[in-house]
């Protein structure tokens, strides 16, 4: 099971940064173009603050993956070599 999901993780974490900034393009479209209506404003800044936390638990997971990866002397299919 190890090795399925090591060898995944690269394209599930490469989709999930696709994701995050589409997203975060979308929130700041709506913001921009929300005329002031505070309903949109809204909208859009919570899409983009969605979006900021995702990147920090996207960020935050690759590295633990990382240095989990060192401490237990694991291989994994991205990053090192």
């Amino acid at each position: 099971i190890g090795e399925i999901v090591s060898s995944f993780l690269p394209y599930i974490i490469s989709i999930a940064g696709i994701i995050l900034f589409f997203s975060f393009i979308w929130g700041g479209f709506i913001l921009l173009t929300s005329a002031g209506s505070p309903e949109k404003v809204k909208q859009g800044q919570s899409l983009i603050v969605s979006s900021l936390i995702g990147f920090a638990v996207i960020f935050t997971a690759y590295w633990l993956i990382q240095i989990i990866a060192i401490v237990f002397g694991v291989q994994l299919g991205f990053g090192r070599s």
